[in-house]
């Protein structure tokens, strides 16, 4: 890490958006299915934006988001079209039609609240706390969908495996 370690469930020595916080894109579709990845440390860039939502967003959808200039970009770079709302606001009107950020908005405070129960995770196992709470928003899918949707999850993840922790570990057991 480029920064030094906190201490579990203490706050970080600057406010607002620092290289000390963990950027975490997130997008949640009509349906309320959300997606989010934790890429870096400090501000959300075009570059991150763009490795995160590649295969997530389709050209068709509408992206809705605050004035954050990499969400241009992105639109710019996939071909979809963007909506922004402007600061303060939670929702733009265009062509009788009503857009608004608080669908995503409600994701973040329920992302954050799901991990401030455990006073603080380390950036190293973050995503799997977002997976876990993803799994428990996205009730909305039937059971067998949630499980091909972990198994992709669990699937797409890297993973380094030494020898020395083959041979360390416990055997399977097995109940007959």
């Amino acid at each position: 890490m480029p920064r030094k370690a906190h201490k579990r469930g203490n706050n970080i020595h600057r406010k607002g958006l620092s290289s000390e916080k963990v950027c975490v894109p997130c997008a949640v579709d009509v349906e309320g299915i959300a997606f989010a990845k934790p890429v870096k440390l400090g501000k959300v860039s075009t570059e991150c934006l763009i490795d995160v939502f590649s295969g997530i967003v389709s050209p068709s959808a509408v992206l809705c988001t605050d004035n954050e200039k990499a969400y241009r970009h992105l639109a710019r770079n996939k071909d979809i079209r963007l909506i922004q709302t402007n600061t303060g606001k939670r929702i733009t009107k265009q062509n009788g039609i009503t857009y608004g950020i608080q669908r995503i908005n409600a994701y973040h405070s329920s992302l954050k609240s799901f991990i401030d129960r455990f006073h603080g995770v380390s950036t190293k196992h973050l995503e799997h706390y977002i997976i876990w709470n993803n799994l428990i928003a996205n009730n909305k899918r039937s059971k067998t969908e949630n499980i091909s949707l972990m198994f992709v999850q669990i699937m797409s993840r890297r993973l380094t495996v030494h020898n020395s922790d083959i041979s360390a570990r416990p055997p399977l057991s097995f109940v007959t």
